[in-house]
């Protein structure tokens, strides 16, 4: 699928003796080591489009103090390396993750254990610090976990800091504008550097309906345009668009080109594109992974708020 995303040019801003000397380092990392996304990232954290109240950020222990400056702790952290033969996607899981539950950890161990048969190189995890799900509203009136203590919560389970400790899953910090121009910046390098990679915008089956257009409320999905492609997914939220039992294809979204089966993944379907909006990115939707059985006690809290 073709790109709707401009391309983002990243230069390092002249800065300080020390700086420079640090960004000349890094950049010729990316030459030593241009099969790993970690000089990729670091130079997009260090450009000067970063900047602001909230700039984007690494969440510990991976990061240093420096919220520009991946330190690994150890010399066993093995970084994701990017395929040069075939597609590399970068997977973007955002929520509110407010606070982060079953259902979350689940959907991150399922894109781990098929992260070859996916081509998922790294994910990256966005909580936005300003979001709450409605439902939860409901139960904790406008209480909204500091966006560090959710990664945090996240990182407390052992099998999440095994990921994170690997490269393979990262937590990034910032606010919506600054971490999805970090992230289309590093991809933009990796691709200008020969490889064929994507910046894949995960979401869950509420974004998309059959009431609206992908645009408009609930997906509002005009702000992810920065990404390449979408993943639907509808585990824990069915989908109102198909029934896995009756149907066998998607319905059709307004505003929208048919669904058409995609011969490269297991059960998922490829909305090539939006009709009229163009900055809009294709969209797959999977149907192996779903099923709010998988989280019964989940489902069971969230029907009760």
């Amino acid at each position: 699928m073709a790109s709707t995303s401009d391309k983002t040019t990243v230069a390092l801003a002249d800065r300080s003796a020390e700086d420079r000397l640090q960004s000349t380092a890094f950049q010729n990392y990316i030459h030593q080591a241009s099969n790993n996304i970690r000089p990729f990232l670091q130079s997009a954290l260090t450009s000067p489009m970063n900047t602001g109240e909230n700039p984007a950020r690494i969440f510990p222990p991976i990061s240093s103090s420096c919220h520009s400056v991946i330190t690994p702790q150890g010399s066993d952290v093995s970084w994701p390396i990017l395929d040069a033969k075939a597609r590399n996607n970068i997977l973007l899981y955002t929520g509110s993750f407010n606070p982060p539950h079953q259902g979350h950890l689940a959907t991150i161990l399922y894109f781990h254990e098929r992260r070859v048969q996916l081509r998922i190189t790294a994910m990256i995890v966005f909580a936005d610090p300003a979001s709450v799900v409605d439902s939860r509203k409901k139960k904790w009136a406008d209480a909204i976990l500091p966006q560090n203590l959710r990664h945090e919560l996240f990182y407390r389970v052992p099998e999440v800091a095994e990921l994170v400790a690997s490269g393979w899953l990262q937590f990034l910090g910032g606010d919506m504008g600054t971490h999805i121009k970090v992230l289309r910046a590093t991809t933009d390098l990796i691709s200008e550097a020969g490889f064929d990679v994507k910046l894949v915008g995960l979401l869950g089956g509420d974004k998309l309906t059959v009431e609206s257009e992908p645009h408009l409320h609930p997906g509002t999905l005009g702000e992810w345009s920065p990404v390449d492609e979408f993943l639907i997914i509808n585990a824990r939220r069915p989908v109102d668009f198909f029934d896995p039992e009756n149907e066998e294809i998607p319905r059709d979204l307004p505003g929208c080109t048919k669904w058409l089966r995609d011969s490269d993944k297991f059960n998922a379907f490829c909305m090539p594109e939006v009709t009229d909006q163009p900055l809009l990115a294709p969209a797959l939707f999977s149907d192996e992974y779903r099923s709010e059985k998988d989280f019964p006690e989940d489902a069971e809290r969230e029907s009760q708020q």
